[in-house]
């Protein structure tokens, strides 16, 4: 447990570092953004995966985790870095948005504050909010994470 500590420390530093890189170095962006917002979904995919209920410690460190990631993907949707945009629309992005609000429903506790993963480019995409509404990982409608997709609809249209 002290390793993962310190690996997910290590991580929220290196995702607060790319957010500065990414939100104030062109250069960086243009060379890297894509390669960034697609390592950044991978983390928090993971992150989100692991099954940390029941340790009010580990949760706390994987929310802290998950957070830094959506910071990072919120500040690459900014009017500023738009170019940044379209490497949110992806498939893979598509595909891990619907897996991170899932995993966040099973694996996060209804205690902590939430994650909101919708809260950047990839959610104003309406085809992505609907996709966790319907199929393999469609949102149990009594759980707080599907009443935010909706709310996050309703603001998009």
């Amino acid at each position: 447990p002290n390793s993962v500590e310190q690996e997910e420390l290590l991580l929220g530093v290196v995702l607060n570092n790319l957010q500065v890189l990414m939100t104030t170095d062109d250069d960086f962006r243009a060379k890297h953004g894509q390669l960034v917002l697609r390592k950044t979904w991978q983390i928090l995919e993971h992150n989100s995966g692991r099954r940390t209920y029941g340790s009010k410690e580990e949760e706390l460190q994987k929310k802290d985790l998950s957070t830094k990631a959506v910071i990072l993907l919120a500040a690459a949707s900014k009017q500023r870095v738009h170019t940044l945009r379209r490497h949110l629309k992806s498939e893979a992005v598509i595909t891990n948005f619907e897996v991170v609000v899932k995993n966040e429903e099973l694996h996060h506790s209804p205690d902590l504050e939430d994650v909101f993963v919708e809260m950047n480019w990839a959610g104003r995409q309406v085809m992505n909010l609907l996709r966790c509404l319907r199929g393999p990982c469609m949102l149990d409608p009594r759980k707080k994470q599907a009443f935010r997709i909706i709310s996050r609809c309703a603001d998009v249209l």
